[in-house]
């Protein structure tokens, strides 16, 4: 592993603003530093933080959790944080999967999905981040009005979304092909280095947000299932 990478994965143990998912009391430190009374967003797979950090000094007055698996991008999440002295955005490093260890039922505002891994091939599909098993763990963490939101160059992982929404039947708040049409929307205005080089390359970006409107919590037995499934699909 080379030295700089190293060095990284050292500071990142050190920053305030980054947890990792192996840390003792990992969930306890977070949710200490959750404040009930504030909006909750995250972001997954987010990075270097891009998003996270622009929504967090977008709206102070908001929390925002950034997650990622990836320790290297974090260490740039973690820095820009310190640098820009948000002390309203963390970044959690650890796997989608892990949601429900790190989250209670139904105490997340919103849920971004910046720019996944469409996971071309089929046999991927199951990786997706909006395929069934993942639509199901954002049921569980989000609000009863909770609304996910979904920025994509990918027209194939559009496509699938709309599909699994239709087949849960949820009709989506907002969809566009071309989310220049949207600017006046500071969220959706919010423009990463990913995206600025897809736009480069002549691609439209691409937005769906839904709701599932839950009207009750889920039964303690599905949220057990739910659990125990989590864990074998890590």
């Amino acid at each position: 592993m080379p030295r700089n990478k190293l060095k990284r994965f050292s500071e990142t143990k050190k920053m305030a603003a980054i947890i990792e998912h192996t840390d003792a009391g990992a969930k306890a430190t977070i949710l200490e530093w959750i404040n009930p009374g504030k909006k909750l967003v995250i972001e997954l797979g987010c990075g270097s933080g891009e998003y996270a950090l622009s929504l967090a000094e977008q709206n102070p007055t908001n929390q925002y959790i950034g997650i990622d698996i990836q320790g290297e991008r974090l260490w740039y999440a973690g820095k820009t944080a310190e640098e820009k002295k948000l002390s309203n955005v963390l970044f959690l490093r650890t796997d989608i999967t892990y949601l429900l260890d790190f989250f209670n039922k139904h105490s997340v505002d919103e849920i971004w999905l910046t720019f996944p891994d469409p996971q071309p091939k089929k046999r991927n599909e199951k990786k997706r981040l909006t395929a069934p098993f993942f639509l199901e763990l954002y049921k569980t963490i989000l609000k009863q009005e909770g609304i996910v939101h979904l920025k994509t160059d990918s027209k194939n992982l559009f496509i699938y979304t709309k599909e699994q929404l239709k087949l849960l039947k949820i009709k989506p708040l907002q969809k566009t092909t071309n989310i220049r049409r949207q600017k006046k929307d500071s969220a959706l205005a919010i423009t990463t280095y990913f995206e600025n080089k897809k736009r480069a390359e002549g691609n439209n970006i691409r937005y769906l947000s839904w709701s599932f409107s839950q009207k009750t919590s889920p039964p303690s037995l599905f949220y057990k299932i739910l659990r125990f499934f989590s864990r074998k699909h890590r």
